[in-house]
């Protein structure tokens, strides 16, 4: 009973199913330390309900109906003390953070935020989630998928959570057949719901980030074309409260540029006075100023970019503004500070230029130290296609990923096209074109109705470029 009192007056409460194998891990990070665990099973098939008990958890069955916030809300009942933390079998609170977690407690408010780290091969990154909250029975889940208590605690008045310095480290992201096993679950039910008609402006843009790949692409647009209606009809008062809201935007206006709709990418970035802009949100206005050639308004959002401590992206910016403008000093200013990518865009644009030899030496650095980097294969493709060498070149276009793949993708086309190739043949091979293909085709044809944007599409001297290559 003394050790029983010395013991946080936590509810630890997890939902599992088959989890035997990570369960203990996770409870005993947290065993020695909580006066209560409470574990509610879903439907295993192997030992989790054993693991459970054998740290002396109350074990509680609830049936998985593939939904999240009911089976977390069935654990939350059988909780006793005045504070919960929720886990996942796949996290553990780590060891240093028992402190600030018992410091906390004593202090008003109905919950806190804690630091989720999410472990992976390259390290991790720490998300910011309400993870414990006092054992009240208005706070309560919602969202069948990506279940949340922040609704609850809004309507209890809870609006700015505090923050708490303990972490816990999760390991569901380390395991790919894991990740990909999760992507596929929720995205059954992301469709359940949206089918249903149960949707908001959060669900459309956590079900548009999971639809990845070119099958999907489709699904995704129809996705993001409902969640940008119902941000156009949302105030601007409630938007503001979105934390995500930068982000959907910005994958909003992504798709619009893949799909080569350059203006309704510009309009679905614009902001109303009051509304404040995120890194994510800058960082795409920037990208679509490198696409467009649209500069205006770019040093400013740099500015912002660095101010939100987002230095190497606004680096990264005034990188690309370079190479599209042939600011060969600013690129060769910003590639002596080690900048892999103003290197290969410094040797690319002095190749483009007439400086042949200049330019060789230029990207022979990037191209001995960093050969595997999108921007240096995109760049040494486009010199050896230009040079006469189109086998070497197709070879690294078609290497090429990440936000070089739709430039390399229409050297590729390009090079089929001087070849010889039917041009009806190669566009049906484009079942979701992006911009730069899509310009590409229409210099090919002629067809200048083939974008709505044309002008802005072309606007990026590389597709010129490509265009006099053609000639």
């Amino acid at each position: 009973m003394y050790l029983r009192s010395m013991k946080l007056p936590i509810s630890v409460c997890m939902i599992v199913r088959d989890e035997a194998e990570q369960l203990s891990r996770a409870l005993a990070s947290v065993a020695p330390h909580v006066r209560e665990l409470v574990v509610v099973d879903t439907g295993s098939s192997d030992a989790s309900r054993e693991v459970a008990r054998s740290f002396g958890a109350l074990v509680g069955e609830h049936p998985w109906e593939e939904d999240f916030a009911a089976a977390r809300n069935a654990s939350l009942s059988l909780a006793s003390q005045p504070w919960i933390l929720v886990l996942d079998a796949d996290e553990e609170l780590l060891t240093e953070s028992v402190k600030p977690l018992a410091d906390t407690l004593a202090a008003p408010g109905l919950s806190r935020i804690l630091q989720v780290r999410l472990l992976n091969e390259q390290g991790g990154r720490d998300v910011p989630l309400v993870r414990l909250f006092r054992n009240d029975p208005r706070i309560r889940y919602v969202r069948p998928v990506h279940e949340s208590v922040t609704e609850a605690l809004w309507e209890a008045g809870e609006t700015e959570p505090s923050f708490c310095k303990a972490v816990i480290a999760h390991h569901g992201y380390q395991d790919e057949a894991t990740s990909l096993a999760k992507i596929e679950r929720n995205l059954r039910i992301h469709r359940r719901m949206r089918e249903s008609g149960r949707v908001d402006a959060f669900d459309l843009y956590k079900h548009a980030q999971i639809l990845l790949g070119p099958d999907r692409i489709a699904e995704r647009r129809e996705v993001l074309d409902q969640a940008r209606e119902i941000l156009r009809s949302s105030p601007v008062a409630l938007r503001s409260q979105w934390p995500w809201l930068g982000k959907l935007r910005a994958l909003c206006a992504r798709q619009d540029m893949a799909d080569g709709r350059m203006a309704r990418a510009r309009e679905v970035l614009a902001l109303e006075d009051s509304e404040v802009p995120t890194v994510d949100h800058l960082q795409t206005r920037l990208d679509w100023a490198w696409c467009t050639g649209h500069f205006d308004r770019a040093e400013s959002d740099r500015r912002l970019l660095g101010n939100l401590g987002a230095g190497p992206e606004a680096l990264m910016s005034r990188t690309r503004q370079a190479q599209a403008q042939d600011d060969f000093a600013t690129l060769e200013r910003i590639a002596a500070g080690g900048s892999i990518e103003a290197a290969a865009w410094l040797g690319l644009g002095l190749v483009q230029a007439g400086e042949t030899a200049r330019g060789m030496t230029a990207l022979g650095k990037p191209m001995a130290i960093a050969g595997h980097e999108p921007v240096v294969r995109l760049a040494s493709g486009i010199c050896l296609a230009r040079m006469g060498d189109p086998a070497s070149a197709k070879a690294l276009f078609a290497s090429v990923d990440g936000f070089c793949a739709p430039m390399a993708q229409a050297w590729l086309l390009a090079l089929r096209l001087k070849a010889g190739e039917p041009l009806d043949a190669v566009r049906q091979e484009l079942q979701a074109p992006g911009h730069w293909s899509v310009a590409s085709l229409a210099v090919a044809t002629g067809n200048e109705e083939m974008t709505e944007d044309f002008e802005e599409t072309l606007m990026n001297k590389s597709v010129r470029r490509w265009k006099e290559w053609l000639a």
